[in-house]
């Protein structure tokens, strides 16, 4: 193949007025014309050989064999993206997708930008421990990928991140979940941000549940017998039974229990509990502003329940005492208590008492699968009925 241009450096002696000096000549040819240019040093000869170098190459690209009307610079960006589709698909191809595809808003908002725009919006709907999970997730990757536009953010990327994380299983579906809400959130409209969520193709583990930790129907009664005189801090001690309705409503109705955000919680800071957890009526209204899944259930309260919550009505023995974090966490470490372990209990017991999956399923805010594969005959019949007889001595 012909050789469309060469340039070469080389030191030359010149003379001028009657004076003899030595230049760097930068000499060669473009397309049959001739470039010549001298420079007192040799850097910046080379340098002006690799920029004519170049020039020629783009001109070279510039003769062809055929009449077109396209420009010289259109003639490139065809080439460059032939090249890039390198043969798979045709460029009218590449050309309709786009043409379907392509919006200006793709280009515009970065992945640090958006972030703020998303908690804003969902702030309303979000429960506060998973508004400081988004958080948290979105500032780690904000930290590696948010000067990038949305749409430059990729499946790679993504995974790139977990990975970086250490995590796997459990956790890493955690962070997985928190990124595929925020690109889900980007894809829809009215926004349409992006066309595609990066996250849509990244492995979701499988993660393997063990049997659910829970309490015998004799240590559910240790626990309670020691709830009725425990006071709380001895320098500041409060009424004997001040836990009683927390740990009766999460034992026995199995009310999600976290004092951060849990269904308990938004029930302890109602001003008309009374109308949720209907003693007269029998039934706990759980309402979607108050239910993590955002469903409506009820929970039918139980002649046990219904004496422990007589006996230490919620009007005076508040679900949530003072310094309950505290009080909570000595009660939880004396019993050797897990996070979820009274609603275990109270799942496990109702449909081993009941032995209605669907009953259960209903009133814990599962599905049936799940009581059918973690807690049906997780306990005897015998053991749950010493269960729903657990009621105060005082």
């Amino acid at each position: 193949m012909r050789k469309t241009s060469y340039f070469s450096v080389r030191k030359v002696k010149l003379q001028a007025n009657g004076h003899t000096y030595f230049a760097w000549k930068v000499d060669g040819r473009i397309n049959g014309t001739r470039h010549r240019r001298f420079f007192s040093d040799r850097e910046a000869a080379e340098a002006h050989k690799a920029e004519k170098e170049i020039q020629a190459l783009n001109e070279a690209k510039l003769v062809r064999t055929t009449a077109s009307h396209l420009s010289g610079e259109q003639l490139r960006d065809a080439e460059a993206a032939l090249q890039r589709l390198q043969g798979r698909y045709s460029l009218v191809l590449a050309a309709d997708w786009l043409l379907r595809t392509f919006r200006d808003t793709l280009t515009q908002k970065s992945f640090a930008e958006s972030i703020p725009l998303f908690l804003d919006e969902r702030r309303a709907h979000l429960r506060r421990t998973t508004f400081q999970d988004y958080k948290t997730t979105f500032t780690s990757f904000a930290f590696i990928h948010g000067n990038k536009k949305l749409s430059e953010i990729g499946t790679g990327d993504i995974i790139d991140f977990l990975k970086s994380r250490g995590v796997t299983g459990k956790t890493w579906n955690n962070l997985r979940a928190d990124l595929n809400a925020f690109f889900v959130w980007c894809e829809k409209p009215p926004r349409k941000w992006i066309v595609n969520n990066p996250v849509k193709d990244v492995e979701k583990f499988e993660v393997a549940q063990g049997i659910p930790e829970i309490l015998s129907a004799g240590k559910v009664k240790d626990l309670f017998a020691f709830l009725e005189t425990y006071r709380g801090s001895p320098s500041k001690p409060l009424e004997p039974g001040c836990l009683v309705p927390y740990f009766a409503l999460s034992t026995f109705a199995g009310l999600r229990p976290a004092i951060n955000g849990g269904e308990i919680t938004r029930i302890a800071k109602l001003e008309n509990i009374d109308r949720i957890v209907d003693l007269k009526a029998g039934v706990i209204r759980i309402t979607p502003d108050l239910a993590k899944t955002k469903d409506v259930r009820q929970v039918m309260i139980q002649p046990c329940l219904h004496a422990w919550l007589t006996r230490y009505p919620v009007e005076r023995y508040p679900i949530i005492p003072r310094s309950a974090s505290n009080l909570l966490a000595e009660v939880r470490k004396k019993f050797s208590l897990g996070h979820d372990v009274l609603r275990h209990v109270f799942i496990s017991m109702h449909v081993a008492k009941f032995r209605s999956m669907g009953d259960t399923a209903l009133q814990a805010g599962n599905s049936e699968a799940i009581v059918k594969k973690h807690y049906l005959n997780l306990v005897t019949p015998e053991e749950a009925d010493a269960f729903w007889r657990i009621v105060p001595a005082r």
